[in-house]
């Protein structure tokens, strides 16, 4: 008790002594949240100036914001629109957004969440960006005191806030739980008449598909490949999608592709059961799989 009482008069003294701030006098919010997430990089004669840590953090935000976030697993292509210009276009939301302006502290902290997972050895993408999705989930967020980041990603994966025709199908077997999602994307001449609804379409499937490394996560290739493609994508109870399907005939029973979490692994035992059912259940099991040769093989078999 003597040494902890000691360390806490020192902290003070030292405090007086040079003027800092100690991090009892920094309340709960968000500057403290980016004290306490880039403390490695921050030193007391940082973080205890209120000053020196503003332009810290306009810096940082700079730094973030202008990154080149280079993956070994990604073509150049997607790193510069899936990551540097997504990137780039959140930066300049959240300084000129009228909630958030004029807090740099909160601006890092969107940032933060944003890049936080785009490194040089995964397939991660940014967080696609919804305006309007933005600005509700900063009002729920001060509302409820749940993570931004929380709010944000259930908004972009609940159909309901959509306003979209998507069918959902729950799931439990013996070891694993969760939905199947069916929804269909527009094709050329739809998404020309309805370009809002074409591209709320190719957000939620984006979004749905956050956690795998599939190609549909990326914008340019749902408007080239999958345009008035039909999509079947089953996502776990924890949010992590597992198992996608894409029909590319009217009929739904031809199918261009077929994968797990990892689309180039095979797919896990348990994920097999529930494709299997998914099947039987909706008279798939005789659907044929193309792949990029043009050969074909009954669907059926990719899950014994």
């Amino acid at each position: 008790m003597l040494n902890k009482l000691s360390i806490a008069e020192k902290t003070i003294t030292y405090a007086k002594r040079t003027g800092l701030r100690s991090m009892q006098n920094i309340p709960e919010g968000a500057e403290r949240c980016v004290i306490e997430a880039h403390k490695n990089e921050l030193t007391h004669e940082v973080w205890g100036n209120p000053e020196k840590l503003k332009e810290w953090v306009l810096s940082k935000i700079e730094q973030l914001i202008n990154a080149d976030y280079v993956s070994e697993l990604l073509d150049r292509n997607i790193v510069e629109n899936s990551r540097n210009e997504l990137v780039k276009a959140w930066g300049n939301l959240v300084k000129q957004d009228f909630k958030t302006s004029k807090n740099p502290f909160m601006q890092l902290k969107i940032l933060d969440f944003i890049t936080g997972n785009l490194r040089k050895n995964n397939k991660s993408l940014a967080p696609i960006l919804r305006v309007d999705v933005f600005q509700d989930a900063l009002a729920i967020s001060k509302k409820t005191g749940k993570s931004f980041k929380k709010v944000y990603t259930g908004l972009l994966k609940d159909t309901k806030y959509h306003k979209i025709n998507v069918a959902e199908e729950n799931v439990q077997t013996e070891s694993v739980r969760g939905t199947w999602y069916t929804l269909r994307t527009l094709n050329k001449s739809e998404s020309v008449k309805s370009p809002v609804l074409a591209q709320k379409i190719q957000d939620f499937i984006m979004s749905i598909s956050t956690g795998s490394d599939w190609c549909i996560r990326n914008r340019y290739r749902l408007n080239s490949e999958y345009m008035g493609t039909k999509f079947h994508i089953f996502v776990d109870d924890k949010g992590i999608p597992q198992l996608c399907l894409t029909a590319v005939d009217d009929a739904g029973k031809v199918f261009s592709y077929v994968r797990g979490k990892e689309q180039y692994k095979t797919i896990p035992k348990e994920y097999k059961e529930v494709l299997n059912k998914f099947l039987e259940k909706h008279n798939l099991t005789d659907s044929l799989v193309l792949d990029n040769e043009g050969f074909t093989s009954r669907i059926i078999d990719l899950c014994k």
